[in-house]
């Protein structure tokens, strides 16, 4: 049996990588209860700590905030307290047999200190278990070693290790010990190695990824789908439109929409054009608007916005900023100081120059 993390699945919008001038505007989706996820901007402790669902973390993040990164397995726990009236909750040292060193000084066997919770509070979410394979990310803590974040500072992960890079990077070796768990034969341990492989994040894992694309079972080909994407391949495009056609309120459909925002690459403008029209998610089509207005920036692109500048939940703001950033027309330039207010009058502008002016120009080329 694989041993997997367990998660609450959070319907919320996932940390804001790089610039986002209408944060002060948008307000993040609420969720079924009261949770909200902001992962690495979290505005108090509470919650910079609720837990990024399962598949749609990053792990180069994880890295740059800790102080070590190894791999290996859980021999055994020594428990320092145990709630008497629940066993599960404690706090313990879990004893590693250490795999792989990828960053830091980590010997053959690392103690790490943890605090489970049940999986209940968000917080102290990481049981390591004996037994149990992780990716994990410690800081030092005294003369010891604790996990860098309780709900984020280990991953589970194939027992199968990669070849030895010798003397490479840390990511590539990283990479070929995840593609090395694609041959296991446990469903979920080759589900988690493609997971680990988007949030790794290399072009050089695209190949691969396109393997279990056209290949693997369905929850594989839709998981190495989003994991290409979060790769930069922009040849998943076209599938990722099918997909979110139907909507973007499941994972990974809804990291996939998520994801749009990063893309860069020129060579998708048709595809996000597409998307864009037909889409029927506000993340989607909030995340392609973010790609085409502030990424790409292509001309071609502004009578697909336009079209938006009356959407609900926040589309419209997107749509200005996209035909601001790229035409510069006085009329569509968002607010600098992001009164909801005059958000509105340029708003309102901005349609007004569009019907009157702006529809009456040639956006076809670049």
């Amino acid at each position: 049996m694989f041993h997997g993390r367990r998660y609450r699945f959070v319907k919320c919008y996932p940390p804001v990588r790089g610039r986002n001038p209408t944060m002060r505007i948008l307000r993040f989706r609420l969720c079924g209860s009261f949770l909200a996820l902001l992962w690495a901007l979290g505005a108090s402790q509470a919650w910079a700590h609720l837990e990024v669902p399962t598949g749609m973390e990053s792990i180069p993040y994880l890295s740059d905030s800790s102080d070590a990164v190894f791999r290996g397995h859980v021999v055994r726990n020594k428990v320092l307290w145990h709630d008497p009236y629940s066993p599960r909750v404690r706090d313990a040292i879990a004893i590693f047999q250490v795999d792989r060193v990828y960053r830091g000084n980590v010997g053959q066997e690392a103690w790490i200190a943890f605090e489970f919770g049940g999986g209940l509070s968000g917080m102290n979410c990481i049981d390591l278990a004996p037994s149990t394979y992780w990716l994990v990310f410690a800081s030092k803590s005294g003369n010891g070693l604790r996990l860098s974040d309780s709900c984020d500072g280990a991953l589970t992960i194939s027992r199968r290790l990669g070849p030895d890079l010798h003397g490479s990077d840390w990511k590539a070796q990283m990479a070929a010990d995840f593609t090395a768990g694609l041959n296991e034969n446990d469903p979920s341990a080759r589900l988690v190695s493609i997971q680990r492989l988007g949030e790794l994040g290399l072009p050089s894992s695209r190949s691969t990824l396109r393997r279990f694309i056209g290949k693997g079972n369905d929850v594989e080909s839709k998981w190495a789908l989003y994991a290409a994407l979060r790769t930069g391949d922009v040849t998943a495009l076209p599938r990722v439109n099918r997909l979110l056609a139907a909507g973007d309120e499941e994972l990974p459909e809804y990291g996939m929409a998520f994801e749009l925002r990063y893309v860069h690459d020129p060579a998708a403008l048709a595809d996000l054009l597409t998307i864009l029209e037909t889409a029927p998610g506000d993340l989607t089509r909030s995340g392609v608007m973010i790609a085409l207005g502030e990424n790409l920036k292509d001309r071609r692109a502004v009578p697909a916005l336009a079209a938006h500048l009356s959407d609900p939940n926040g589309g419209s703001y997107r749509a200005l900023e996209g035909i601001g950033n790229i035409t510069h027309e006085p009329a569509c330039t968002p607010p600098e100081d992001g009164n909801n207010r005059e958000y509105d009058t340029r708003l309102t502008q901005c349609r007004i120059w569009w019907a009157e002016t702006g529809q009456h120009e040639n956006w076809s080329k670049q």
